[in-house]
């Protein structure tokens, strides 16, 4: 019986031992994902591809003059994409985890900005002081963007410039419109807007990679009253981080025409609830109309 017992000992002994040196020999496994596509914008700022619980430890790119990529020193869990020109590039992120590491790639077609956003003007009621425009932007894209960075051209009708600067349209959420509104002065000149010109002139998206989710209205709140001259901002219901909620306020006069557009906005956590404040127009209005939308930054 000892004999016995003594045998089953070594017998197990030695399996401990082999099992200890597998565990000790097994290389850490490395695996290649699958390539994802992208199609992207020539955009300011880049976008983060996010690893969560793993450290990044090599990026790299195919054609680093159309996509520049390079690792976060600030947060070894990301790296940053930079979208410089128009064409075709493939980013490789290797990416280390607990005994494992495998290699990400991202395939991404970057286009130019015109290609998705359509800017345009249209004069709204002016004064004799001034000349008032109304710019407004369609996005045909299925990203939110933070900041769309506008440049325009005010011309007489003899072609002559009048004013060059720019103007932005913030926050503007994927297949929705955006404005702004512009001044000159009469002084300078009369604006003929058929010789006038407007173009994107950058982007900067609202968040990382994803495009972002747009939300219905059984999601948020955006409700003007017009006696107190304040619009209230809520986020219902959407949990999974901030909502970016946006309001127009339109206002009219007796014919119809459009004397101003204001913009409000705010960004809110589940449950939140927040005002602003709306002034009234100079010279007064006749109606009023709000449009709004939504999105999350995931």
């Amino acid at each position: 019986m000892k004999k016995v017992t003594q045998k089953i000992l070594s017998m197990a002994l030695a399996a401990a031992m082999v099992l200890s040196a597998a565990a000790v020999t097994t290389p850490a496994v490395k695996a290649e994902a699958k390539t994802t596509s992208y199609n992207v914008f020539v955009e300011d700022g880049g976008v983060e591809l996010l690893f969560f619980g793993d450290t990044v430890s090599s990026v790299s790119s195919t054609n680093s003059k159309v996509v520049k990529v390079k690792k976060d020193r600030s947060a070894r869990y990301k790296a940053i994409a930079l979208f410089k020109k128009p064409g075709k590039a493939t980013v490789s992120v290797r990416v280390k985890g607990y005994r494992t590491s495998v290699t990400k790639k991202y395939s991404f077609n970057v286009k130019k900005a015109s290609s998705i956003l359509k800017p345009s003007m249209k004069a709204i009621k002016s004064s004799e002081y001034t000349t008032n425009v109304l710019v407004s932007v369609k996005n045909n894209s299925k990203i939110n963007f933070d900041s769309v960075k506008l440049n325009y051209t005010f011309r007489d009708s003899a072609g002559n410039t009048l004013e060059s600067d720019t103007t932005s349209v913030l926050y503007l959420a994927a297949k929705k419109s955006g404005y702004s509104t512009l001044s000159l002065s009469n002084r300078t000149g009369n604006v003929d807007l058929s010789k006038s010109s407007i173009s994107v002139a950058s982007l900067s998206r609202a968040k990382a990679l994803g495009t972002g989710k747009s939300v219905g209205k059984s999601s948020y709140l955006a409700k003007y009253d017009d006696s107190r001259k304040v619009i209230t901002f809520k986020n219902k219901s959407y949990g999974k981080t901030y909502l970016t909620i946006c309001a127009y306020v339109f206002f009219y006069d007796e014919s119809g025409q459009i004397v101003e557009v204001q913009r409000k906005s705010w960004s809110l956590k589940k449950g939140q609830v927040e005002t602003s404040s709306v002034y009234e127009p100079y010279g007064g209005y006749a109606s009023v109309k709000v449009s709004s939308y939504a999105y999350a930054s995931k």
